[in-house]
């Protein structure tokens, strides 16, 4: 156990801890008013940040193009003579399986039924509008933008 520890970059864990704790205590001894302040802080980010969130997903987006195909792109990681482990498809399936794995077995099947019966922008649930936004609302989270982002 103590050579494990040692492996640790204790300053690094810590205070991530220390940040874990220091929101979720508060919730937990708190829960009507970290449901309003949880409701508050979505409410900001959805309200008041929509626009930037998207505007750095279209950034991201061009910057990673940019990366890809600027002199950038053509660096090599590892030694110059050296062969890749993996082949670009091989790498570029593990990246795609490695972030969306577990979401999508999740959410792929249940989210559109999730925003019908709990639609997005106070809409009625079961409404019309609402079949119209859970068909597309996904987009948001699973679309070019959000992997521009991860």
């Amino acid at each position: 156990m103590q050579k494990h520890f040692s492996l640790i970059d204790k300053p690094t864990f810590f205070g991530a801890l220390f940040l874990l704790l220091s929101v979720v205590f508060p919730l937990v001894l708190f829960p009507e008013q970290g449901a309003e302040w949880i409701s508050v802080g979505k409410t900001f980010m959805t309200d008041k940040l929509g626009v930037l969130y998207l505007s750095l997903g279209i950034a991201a987006i061009l910057f990673m193009l940019y990366v890809i195909f600027s002199d950038m792109g053509q660096i090599k990681l590892g030694e110059i003579d050296e062969e890749p482990e993996f082949n670009t498809s091989s790498w570029a399936a593990m990246l795609f399986c490695g972030g969306i794995g577990a979401s999508i077995l999740y959410w792929g099947g249940i989210e559109w039924a999730y925003y019908y019966q709990s639609p997005p922008f106070q809409l009625e649930p079961g409404s019309e509008e609402a079949i119209r936004w859970a068909a597309t609302y996904g987009l948001f989270h699973w679309g070019p933008i959000a992997w521009s982002i991860y």
